[in-house]
C-alpha cells in the first residue's frame, strides 16, 4: 500500500514548481526557497498521500487479525534493569552516545 506516498510526493514536486513558477515567473534557487511554493508542495503532499491510503484502505482493507495483539506481553518497570532507569533519566543521555555515565 505504497500507492498514497508515491502518487504524494509527485503531487507536492509538482505544485510546488507550479506554485513557483506562477507566483515568481521563473524557477530559480531563490524563487524555490520561498514560503509560499514551499507550503503549497508540502500541504498538496501531505493530504493526497492521506487521501489515497484512506480511499485505498477502504477500497482493499487488509482485514488484519487483531487478536494477536493479545499475544504481546507488556513489560513492566520491575524487569527493565536498574542502570537502564538510572541512565534514561540522565538529562543528556550518556548512555545513548555509548559513554559510561557516573552513578
Amino acid at each position: 500500500m505504497g500507492e498514497g506516498s508515491i502518487v504524494g510526493l509527485g503531487c507536492g514536486i509538482t505544485a510546488w514548481l507550479a506554485c513557483t513558477k506562477i507566483r515568481y515567473g521563473n524557477l530559480n534557487l531563490d524563487n524555490l526557497q520561498e514560503y509560499a511554493p514551499t507550503l503549497a508542495g508540502a500541504a498538496v503532499a501531505m493530504f493526497v498521500s492521506l487521501f489515497i491510503c484512506v480511499v485505498m484502505s477502504l477500497i482493499k482493507p487488509q482485514n488484519y487479525d487483531w487478536a494477536g495483539m493479545k499475544v504481546i506481553s507488556v513489560r513492566s518497570s520491575a524487569t527493565v534493569p536498574t542502570f537502564a532507569l538510572k541512565c534514561c533519566s540522565l538529562q543528556h543521555m550518556m548512555c545513548c552516545s555509548g559513554q559510561t555515565p557516573a552513578l
